[in-house]
């Protein structure tokens, strides 16, 4: 699973958005327990989450991982083009979805 830090959400979305030159952005905010099924997108997907003390399942391609936000840093990770996905929040947690315009 490929996972970038950045200094803060702000940063992480500035950097992504070059990379990702069409993109969209949406941002969730869960309670714990909640989650989306399993599902696929044409593009790639980069969850960016937060600095804090947040905690969520990450399940790509049948593999999943507890994923802890960092203290001090936002962490992207990506989801990449076509990958099955599912996410689950652990405890209550905002994080923001960037999309490659795609899908």
């Amino acid at each position: 699973m490929k996972t970038l830090l950045y200094d803060n959400i702000g940063v992480a979305e500035r950097v992504l958005r070059e990379r990702e030159k069409n993109h969209l952005i949406v941002d969730h905010e869960l309670d714990a327990g909640k989650g989306f099924d399993e599902d696929a997108h044409p593009s790639n997907e980069w969850v960016i989450i937060p600095p804090g003390e947040s905690k969520c399942e990450l399940t790509i391609d049948g593999v999943s991982q507890i994923i802890e936000a960092d203290s001090a840093f936002a962490k992207a990770i990506l989801i990449e083009a076509g990958a099955r996905h599912s996410f689950r929040a652990i405890t209550y947690i905002f994080y923001t979805v960037l999309r490659d315009g795609l899908g």
